[in-house]
């Protein structure tokens, strides 16, 4: 009688659990009036004869909840989200718990609000992404909320000081995200770029101790970024999913330049893969000449940049054809980081307010050739030629910023020039005409692409 009993108690249990997967099948499939008579039968079922097994109540509650906000009915949603939800915490079900403030978060149209911050070679930046699930279309969604650059911080030095002061910009942002938006402390992500670890020679443990001590978490993850992945998430983070295997990315930073492309898994459902370039940037550049030439002499830095340059466009000539050839055969090429924002700030100051700019070969060789001719001209273009007040003042703006932050040097903008015109000529030579595209305001572009795939792992999509 004691083995039929417990038979029969599973047979029902099992029934129940029959009841929530039928009642969700049906609710991905849209039929609304089955799928609540099935959740609401084993629910049903499972309050009355099992009344001990609270995790199945929970989870037969938290798909009912699905299911009203599928259907828009968010008082509903909410209503057995909260029963879930109470259930999961009085038993300690902490995933569980994590899953379904989530889902309560969705249900009622709020964003969710995710921070990462960019420990580059020449200074940190913030991004804030907000994000949401669309119930019609249960397709995450995201927008960027706030972006702040600290520039002056030049951590590729490699000395206590700089450290120090980086870690303690990294605080206040940590502080700002958490108060400003209320973003808990396991949604801010720290991560170092590649273009710095290239600069401090891959030794990262004494800064990551720094901003651990900044932050008083020695627990804090801090990632390091390498190029392959930081090209990735540029992609992500700046380019429309539906261009993504027709698009070539490179990135010309300070301390790297990164970029590459997307192919398509080997089957369908597969992940895409990733195939990555690797390059100085326009500071590291910059300073392995300076190395081998007398910095004091811009002359002599020119002829020795010529030169160098010559060798660069053969390695990256070899790089194209040898190992990553589609770099060369995708129909649109993205220029982003500090070079290539120069390069449009100085060529084209009209168009700094403008989003999507196309650029041509024309400019960019004219580019390197001021560069080396007339600098002076180059550091000064004539902005009277804008007859929108807005967007002179904004320029005039930027253009500041590039003398007196970004590029104070005029070798860096030599280096800036002679690079952009190098991979521009390389990824459109001899193909016909390409799109060569630069995105402005894409400076958090692979952080905010970094966010964005955290959340869509944690979300499961």
């Amino acid at each position: 009688m004691c083995c039929f009993a417990s038979n029969s108690f599973s047979q029902d249990l099992d029934e129940a659990l029959r009841y929530i997967k039928v009642g969700n099948t049906y609710r991905e499939v849209d039929e609304y009036n089955l799928s609540e008579y099935y959740l609401t039968k084993a629910i049903n079922l499972i309050t009355t004869k099992f009344p001990t097994q609270k995790y199945w109540e929970a989870a037969a509650y938290e798909n009912l909840g699905l299911l009203y906000r599928d259907h828009e009915e968010q008082a509903e949603a909410q209503k057995y989200f909260t029963k879930a939800l109470d259930i999961y915490q009085k038993a300690n079900y902490v995933a569980s718990v994590k899953a379904v403030q989530k889902l309560m978060s969705s249900a009622d149209n709020k964003e969710e609000y995710y921070a990462g911050i960019d420990v580059g070679a020449t200074g940190i930046k913030l991004s804030v992404l907000g994000a949401k699930l669309n119930p019609k279309t249960k397709k995450l969604e995201f927008k960027v909320t706030k972006k702040f650059k600290n520039a002056n911080i030049n951590m590729g030095v490699k000395n206590m000081s700089a450290y120090k002061e980086g870690a303690k910009a990294i605080k206040s942002f940590v502080i700002d995200s958490l108060v400003s938006f209320g973003i808990p402390s396991d949604r801010v992500i720290i991560a170092i770029s590649s273009g710095l670890v290239g600069r401090i020679q891959a030794d990262t443990t004494v800064l990551k101790d720094e901003i651990q001590a900044a932050l008083g978490n020695p627990n804090q993850k801090i990632e390091v970024v390498d190029y392959i992945r930081e090209a990735e998430m540029t992609i992500r983070g700046a380019i429309p999913q539906s261009l993504w295997y027709t698009s070539t990315v490179i990135d010309i930073g300070s301390g790297n330049t990164k970029g590459g492309y997307y192919v398509r898994g080997a089957k369908p459902g597969d992940s895409p893969k990733m195939l990555g370039i690797e390059f100085p940037g326009t500071k590291t550049y910059a300073s392995s000449i300076e190395k081998k030439y007398d910095p004091k002499n811009l002359q002599e830095y020119v002829t020795a940049i010529d030169a160098e340059t010559k060798d660069l466009t053969l390695q990256i000539r070899r790089e194209f054809d040898e190992r990553r050839p589609e770099m060369k055969r995708r129909k649109r090429v993205y220029l982003f980081g500090g070079a290539s924002y120069v390069a449009n700030m100085l060529m084209s100051p009209d168009s700094a307010k403008e989003t999507v700019i196309s650029m041509n070969r024309f400019v960019i060789n004219n580019f390197k050739t001021k560069s080396v001719t007339d600098i002076t001209a180059l550091r000064n273009p004539d902005l009277t030629r804008i007859k929108d007040e807005a967007v002179r003042s904004y320029a005039e703006a930027r253009i500041q910023e590039i003398n007196n932050n970004i590029f104070p040097r005029d070798e860096d903008i030599i280096s800036a020039a002679h690079l952009v015109y190098s991979f521009a000529n390389e990824v459109t030579r001899g193909l016909g005409v390409k799109e060569i595209v630069f995105v402005n305001g894409t400076d958090t572009a692979w952080i905010t692409g970094l966010i964005r795939a955290s959340i869509e792992q944690q979300y499961g999509k």
